[in-house]
């Protein structure tokens, strides 16, 4: 059974028909409308993922900040220690929101190269291995 929004859809497709001075058949008015429907619930999905990341995302971000601020009131690390382990924090942040936007959403070449250049930062402070580091831009 169709809800209110495909009914809606629907009038609008039939409306756009007529108007354009067609008259499609009856299926293949509702080829377009179970494409265009389908296009929008694969997006709505991905939107779904990708907010389900962000909340995963948001946890680990709380979780280095508690973390150094904690070691840091510990007197265990000093500022300058703190400072470039919370910028490594940040960039790992970074890099896992544009791995997800980029899988999910948006592919395109300034997300590209903001991950490559996040890698690299990674890689400069012996983060990540350099096997890791060409293996995930071979896979963008």
């Amino acid at each position: 059974m169709m809800g209110e929004g495909a009914e809606e859809l629907q009038q609008v497709l039939d409306k756009l028909v007529k108007e354009e001075g067609e008259i499609l058949p009856s299926s293949t008015s509702t080829t377009i409308w179970n494409d265009i429907t389908y296009a929008l619930d694969d997006w709505l999905q991905k939107i779904s993922v990708l907010e389900e990341r962000q909340s995963q995302v948001t946890n680990l971000q709380d979780r280095i900040n508690r973390t150094l601020q904690q070691i840091q009131l510990d007197g265990l690390i000093s500022i300058y220690d703190y400072g470039t382990l919370s910028y490594i924090g940040r960039v790992w942040i970074d890099l896992i929101n544009l791995i997800s936007s980029h899988t999910t959403a948006v592919m395109n070449k300034d997300t590209t190269r903001l991950i490559i250049h996040n890698l690299l930062q990674l890689y400069n402070a012996q983060q990540i291995s350099s096997e890791l580091f060409i293996e995930i831009i071979v896979q963008l």
